[in-house]
């Protein structure tokens, strides 16, 4: 069943192999390893040939399909995110330290300093935590170890760090620090004989960590639909999106395309074929980055050898995307006039330009 349910997780997104390596490392050492059967709760006495067996027929068919379909089994985006993002060495470690020092929006509530504090606590109640759960449970010792893992292979793969990226992590990493927790407050109980109180004092706290987990929502946003939502929920350059598609799309003749950085509200509200500067679609695109680091303002702009190539009828752009590149080419204003300005900062961007 569990090797199973990973070939799943990576179909569905690759760097579940992170998970289906550890697992498979325990299945595999353990019957090496273990003496009597009895190394960290050991109960498996051979080596895992049949979940192999079944981990691999169920990603055979895609790995080949996509091979030969589309020349790789990994997505086009990985590739192209590799190619265009330029970031300092350790920009990944940076943002993954940032976001797990601050699990519960403490921040929110104890200031911006907060995270110097945050990081060391709950490394300490993590690894305690950890420690625990491999002592009750020895098969618990591949979902300890994950967030470790996981933290490490993408601080050297050193991606573009997007807050969705924690999703996988943080479901076992709260498990650490909450049996953390609860073990040295119920150790520092027993040894004042007030057990009971050790008791109440855990979920006391506990339950302050999920109000302070409240401080993550907003009760009244001030864009979108207007119900309480998370503030993280923010898609502001998803509605000025829509509304550049939507001045575009009574233009398009059959056939146009249109180039955009972030293609999703363009592509659903256009119809149109898309050129997704970035590559993430657009395997096309991938050859005309790296870029020079000078036609950069942030982590990415668009590549102005790519618009003069491949000429897309129109151009859907935060202007900092642009700024250093494409509208300071000489042959720019010759092929493109200025159809609209939209208002916005986002990005430090001056406007958002069609």
């Amino acid at each position: 069943l569990s090797a199973g349910l990973m070939a799943l997780a990576v179909l569905t997104r690759p760097d579940a192999l992170i998970a289906a390596g550890l697992l498979f490392a325990d299945m595999g050492l353990r019957p090496l390893l273990a003496r009597d059967g009895a190394l960290l709760g050991s109960r498996l006495r051979r080596l895992p040939w049949v979940e192999a067996t079944i981990f691999g027929a169920m990603l055979a068919p895609w790995i080949i399909f996509a091979t030969a379909y589309f020349g790789s089994p990994l997505p086009q985006s990985v590739q192209a995110k590799v190619q265009a993002y330029q970031l300092g060495q350790f920009d990944a470690l940076i943002r993954l330290v940032q976001h797990l020092s601050v699990p519960f929006f403490e921040d929110k509530v104890f200031g911006r300093y907060w995270p110097a504090v945050g990081f060391l606590l709950y490394l300490i109640l993590y690894l305690v935590g950890g420690l625990r759960q491999v002592r009750r449970l020895g098969r618990s010792l591949p979902h300890v170890l994950y967030p470790l893992v996981y933290v490490a292979v993408f601080s050297v793969a050193n991606p573009l760090i997007f807050r969705w990226y924690m999703a996988p992590l943080l479901p076992f990493y709260f498990l650490g620090i909450l049996v953390g927790l609860h073990g040295i407050v119920s150790d520092v109980a027993r040894k004042v004989d007030r057990e009971r109180a050790g008791e109440w004092a855990t979920w006391l706290v506990i339950a302050l960590m999920l109000l302070s987990s409240l401080n993550a929502y907003t009760l009244a946003p001030d864009h979108g639909l207007g119900r309480p939502a998370p503030e993280m929920a923010w898609y502001k350059l998803e509605l000025l999106y829509r509304q550049a598609a939507e001045l575009v799309k009574p233009r398009l003749q059959p056939g146009d395309v249109v180039a955009a950085g972030d293609i999703g509200a363009v592509g659903w509200f256009t119809g149109a074929p898309i050129l997704d500067t970035l590559g993430l679609i657009s395997p096309e695109a991938v050859p005309y980055y790296p870029l020079d680091p000078s036609l950069l303002v942030i982590t990415y702009a668009i590549s102005p050898d790519l618009i003069r190539d491949l000429q897309p009828a129109y151009i859907i752009t935060l202007e900092v995307y642009v700024r250093e590149g494409l509208v300071p080419a000489a042959w720019f204003p010759e092929q493109y006039r200025l159809l609209s300005k939209l208002d916005t900062d986002i990005y430090g961007s001056d406007d958002m330009l069609v």
